[in-house]
């Protein structure tokens, strides 16, 4: 039992997520406007909502729709973010993934 607990790590590993908890959080920071463009066919207009997956080097990597009010609305928002770019997020000075939740309103 003490060899096991001599070899325990977990000590160690909270002083490095207390480390890590204290640093500097900074989201992403849109650099680029999206230019939605509205869908032939479409009468009526409404809000899409959308989790954009944001790359260390501030490109959209992955669009995930979470609310539209139709299919050709939702492809459209998705459209308009593909070419946005972003300063990346950031844990202290360190680029990081991150995920952002944005709108897209056609009126």
């Amino acid at each position: 039992m003490e060899d096991a607990q001599q070899g325990c790590t977990l000590t160690a590993s909270f002083d490095i997520l207390r480390k890590h908890q204290d640093l500097v959080r900074t989201p992403p920071r849109q650099l680029t406007p999206a230019q939605p463009v509205w869908p032939t066919g479409v009468t009526k207009g409404g809000e899409v909502e959308l989790d954009l997956l944001i790359a260390p080097d501030g490109r959209v990597h992955q669009i995930e729709t979470v609310k539209r009010p139709g299919r050709l609305l939702g492809e459209a928002a998705v459209a308009a973010f593909k070419d946005v770019r972003f300063e990346a997020a950031r844990i202290g000075k360190y680029q990081i993934w991150a995920w952002q939740r944005t709108s897209v309103v056609f009126r």
